[in-house]
């Protein structure tokens, strides 16, 4: 298929405005090496998301408590154990990637 293709080459993500990834929208990119979230009002990361992105190292999610709505999905990010959150302290992203053993980096 065409987009397996294309996405498989993608090293860096920076997403725009309102989010929803659906269900493995980028999983075993192996290219991927970053994302990076906007600040927005709404963001979803469904099941695998980023599944098995063997390369995936960070992810930056900033959004804060007082005005997030941020849902992950508790496999969004499945088989990628090298992978760091930069986040802010006290957030939900913060709280999930402690639930699942990732590494965090609070800004």
């Amino acid at each position: 298929m065409y987009f397996d293709r294309f996405f498989n080459k993608v090293e860096e993500l920076y997403l725009h405005n309102k989010v929803e990834l659906q269900y493995r929208a980028f999983a075993n990119c192996e290219n991927l090496e970053s994302a990076v979230f906007p600040l927005s009002k709404k963001i979803i990361i469904e099941n695998e998301s980023f599944k098995n992105c063997s390369n995936l190292r960070t992810i930056v999610l900033l959004n804060d408590e007082e005005n997030e709505s941020v849902y992950i999905a508790p496999n969004a990010f499945d088989y990628n154990e090298k992978l760091t959150f930069v986040c802010k302290s006290s957030s939900i992203v913060e709280r999930y990637a402690r639930e699942n053993n990732f590494r965090i980096v609070n800004v």
